[in-house]
């Protein structure tokens, strides 16, 4: 469902998708984006589990880790709250392009 996932940096933002099938009145797909703390990536337990609850309730889920995390591209020397912000963003306009498809 999502092409590569890059925040404006160029940087490669690793992801993992839980599909679901709840939609919208307006019959769009209900996600849930879930970022991870600092040090952190999609990968530990709570956000694995998290996005498998959402999932089998009907709610699609997006894992990502920030950029210099997990398998994500980046420095991890250069991650702050502005950048990580800043990937957020660059993800929710990533998924919004997708919906304009």
């Amino acid at each position: 469902m999502f092409e590569e996932l890059r925040n404006r940096h160029g940087e490669r933002i690793d992801s993992t998708f839980h599909p679901g099938d709840r939609r919208n009145a307006e019959g769009e797909l209900e996600l849930v984006v879930i970022g991870h703390g600092v040090t952190g990536n999609k990968d530990r337990p709570w956000a694995v589990t998290l996005a498998d609850v959402l999932a089998a309730s009907g709610y699609s889920a997006l894992r990502l880790s920030f950029a210099g995390n997990g398998a994500s591209e980046g420095d991890f020397r250069a991650a702050t709250v502005s950048k990580e912000t800043d990937d957020l963003e660059s993800v929710i306009d990533a998924l919004y392009a997708l919906d304009e498809k």
